[in-house]
């Protein structure tokens, strides 16, 4: 199956970029073929984006450290004229505001702005404020020291601003930024690294959006990551571990491509990606189980498929001239379900079929949001489902009901990135990964501006972690105490939630704080070691959502089986840490926590039965004198086996429902009332994601060739094989230096 690169050039024109990509859109695409095929590809999307008005970026893995989501935003950074962005905005806001910009094109002063304008300077000064905090700080939709940036840009079109400052910001959006300091009047607080690569990521498409573009086209070039040998002057060289991170970022872009507004993403790979034993997309299922085409048209590629082959002499026909779709929340759900990753959007316009189990998890909310005291334990719970069972639908479907709970949320997916077996990485990645109820700041800055030191909340939260019963280090309590004091400014403040985040704080800097406090003999401050510090960060972390109003803290952990596939030391320290956040001991369970975590429903059986994990890994932790977590792993193996919540296989009412809610879908988002179809064939073990995928594809097909075609359908096994590259640290960033 293939199909002409031209051929599929025209499907993208009309199904994206003439409508779908400019009214806020997105989507991500993978295509292999040879060197001729992919230059067609390269060229056709330039033609094409240069007649809708896009700018086409590429990004080789041969220059840029596609393993690194920050550098993939540095590589498009550079390549964006930023001071042109902000004077579209500008000038798009005095326009709509009926004033006239008297240089179009150029910085203006405010002074002559205002003559021209016939409006005393104060006033119009005021009034560019109000834009820009209604226009840019205000819109959530952007992190904030992206927001920073882009307003400082804008005020000096109309010069509002220091000249000297426009520099520094440029290098920070740029990855070219010595030192952090020369930002801080632009109050910009911390560099671009992978942690918060991707919020910059969705923030710049979200800014191209804002200035009046109607969208970017991207490529990625693969194919460096999938070639072994050393590097070269001209190329950079992928250990086997960094193509896992590589594969890791993709698998990110892939879940937030829904929140990269008027993006268009083609990944250009060759057959490597398919069949290299030691490269290929088999070696991470978490990217395969999300792009692979594991339901198809026999004979065929669906050209709308997440994933496609390419061919100069695929006799696939090009298709029929379709309606010109819009943007709407039905078109970005049918979007998700067509490759079986559910988004907002799905999730909330069908739902769960798990009434039951949420209903559980809504009294565990209850339950934490009444206990003021922060002090009990709510133990998790554990659902199971093969592949495409609807487990990642149900966490989503758990997560929009504690966001309406105001609870924070933090829904992380088990990889290479986090895994569960480095309590520092993963609380890390919770942070980073948190969604705060009404807002879209950092987690710790949300949190810490919502503190109320008068309060009987942060009252009960500083004497708990003053007192011994806590088990934290005096740093915490000294952190409470500064926070409402004048003496600490904005950016002490945000290297306070920065250190709450996970980052390095420097204890020079803290007795320095309590020294201008006078409270320098109050605390003993004392360097923590990492691993200890990362589990006082999760106790207190809970503690302070609470105090600062929020109902509590739910965290939602997705593919936990990958555990099977790490050593059996990690995989004995990973049940012992899953029994940390399921809350299933007092010893180490964390109060104000809501959890759920989603597995495969043959890990039992596979790693715990047939690898008798159930035996050998407590004696293997044992062995490490590691006697505590050797009974807290079995405890966790044990409830896996005894308490999992098996998902139901849909029925035949089931299905019925869902081919007639999933067929509205399809006709509100294409304005194509979609034929009658029958479920489809019933098969033991076929799962919800492939009658949906069957139905779409059935769907896709009809649509853009009027005919019918027989949907083929291919299981894909869980893979427990073990491989020690996945419990391989990052690279660690240049810039990840201790605050000092």
């Amino acid at each position: 199956m293939a199909i002409r690169p031209g051929d599929w050039l025209a499907v993208v024109r009309r199904e994206y970029l003439t409508r779908y990509i400019p009214e806020g859109g997105s989507a991500i695409r993978f295509v292999i073929g040879e060197e001729p095929e992919l230059a067609e590809i390269r060229r056709g999307l330039s033609s094409l984006a240069s007649d809708h008005g896009f700018d086409l970026m590429e990004v080789d893995a041969a220059k840029t450290k596609l393993h690194m989501i920050h550098d993939v935003f540095f590589a498009l950074a550079r390549r964006i004229d930023w001071e042109t962005l902000a004077q579209h905005w500008v000038e798009m806001t005095f326009r709509v505001n009926h004033y006239e910009w008297t240089r179009p094109g150029e910085p203006a002063p405010i002074e002559e702005l205002s003559a021209a304008n016939t409006i005393a300077e104060p006033l119009l000064r005021k009034q560019a404020q109000q834009w820009l905090t209604a226009g840019i700080m205000h819109d959530r939709e952007m992190a904030q020291d992206f927001r920073a940036a882009m307003t400082n840009l804008c005020l000096r079109r109309m010069e509002m601003s220091d000249a000297r400052a426009v520099t520094p910001v440029l290098e920070w959006l740029r990855g070219e930024l010595r030192s952090i300091s020369t930002v801080r009047e632009a109050s910009i607080s911390a560099r671009i690294t992978r942690h918060n690569g991707r919020a910059m990521l969705q923030s710049l498409f979200r800014w191209l959006q804002l200035t009046g573009r109607p969208g970017l086209a991207v490529t990625l070039d693969l194919r460096q990551v999938l070639q072994a040998g050393p590097a070269t002057a001209e190329s950079l060289r992928y250990t086997p571990a960094a193509a896992l991170d590589a594969f890791e970022v993709l698998r990110q872009l892939i879940d937030e491509v829904e929140s990269l507004t008027g993006a268009f993403i083609v990944v250009l790979a060759d057959t490597a990606f398919e069949d290299d034993p030691k490269r290929s997309v088999s070696l991470y299922p978490a990217l395969k189980e999300r792009i692979w085409p594991d339901v198809h048209p026999r004979g065929r590629d669906n050209p709308l498929a997440p994933l496609l082959h390419l061919s100069a002499d695929a006799d696939q026909p090009p298709g029929l001239e379709t309606a010109v779709a819009p943007f709407s929340a039905q078109r970005v759900a049918v979007e998700a379900l067509r490759a079986g990753v559910p988004n907002r959007s799905a999730i909330r316009l069908l739902g769960s079929n798990e009434p039951t189990l949420i209903e559980r998890f809504g009294e565990r909310l209850a339950r934490c949001e009444a206990d003021d005291e922060a002090e009990r334990l709510i133990e998790g719970e554990i659902v199971a489902g093969g592949f495409g069972s609807g487990k990642s639908h149900l966490l989503g479907t758990l997560a929009e009901r504690a966001l309406q709970e105001n609870f924070i949320v933090s829904r992380l997916v088990i990889s290479k990135e986090t895994p569960l077996f480095d309590p520092d990485r993963l609380f890390a990645a919770a942070m980073r990964h948190s969604v705060v109820p009404g807002a879209n700041d950092d987690v710790m800055t949300a949190v810490i501006s919502r503190l109320d030191p008068g309060s009987p909340a942060f009252e009960r939260l500083e004497a708990w972690a003053s007192g011994p019963r806590s088990g934290l280090s005096p740093l915490f309590a000294a952190l409470l105490f500064l926070i409402p004091k004048q003496v600490t400014t904005a950016d002490d403040l945000a290297a306070i939630a920065r250190f709450l985040g996970g980052a390095k704080l420097g204890m020079t800097k803290v007795r320095q704080w309590l020294r201008a406090a006078g409270a320098a003999k109050l605390f003993d401050i004392r360097p923590v070691k990492a691993a200890d510090l990362a589990v006082q960060r999760l106790q207190f972390a809970s503690r302070l959502f609470k105090a600062a109003g929020f109902g509590g803290w739910c965290v939602l952990l997705d593919e936990v089986e990958l555990i099977g596939r790490y050593s059996p030391l990690q995989r004995g320290r990973s049940y012992a840490e899953l029994c940390r956040w399921l809350c299933l001991s007092p010893d180490v369970g964390i109060p104000g926590i809501v959890s759920v975590c989603a597995i495969t429903d043959d890990f039992k059986d596979a790693v715990l039965d047939r690898r008798l994990d159930t035996e050998k890994i407590p004696r293997a932790l044992e062995a490490k004198g590691l006697d505590r977590q050797a009974r807290l792993a079995e405890l966790a193996m044990s409830t896996i086996e005894r308490r999992q919540h098996f998902l139901a296989p849909p029925d035949e009412s089931r299905l019925r429902q869902g081919l007639q809610s999933v067929g509205g879908l399809y006709e509100t988002a294409y304005g194509w009332p979609p034929p009658l179809i029958d479920v489809g064939e019933r098969l033991t073990g076929k799962t919800i994601r492939q009658y949906t995928k069957s139905w779409i594809t059935d769907w896709d097909i009809q649509r853009l060739y009027r005919m019918q075609s027989e949907i083929a359908t291919e299981s894909m096994a869980s893979d427990y094989t073990e491989n020690q590259d996945l419990e391989a640290a990052l690279e660690r960033d240049v810039t990840d230096s201790p605050e000092s």
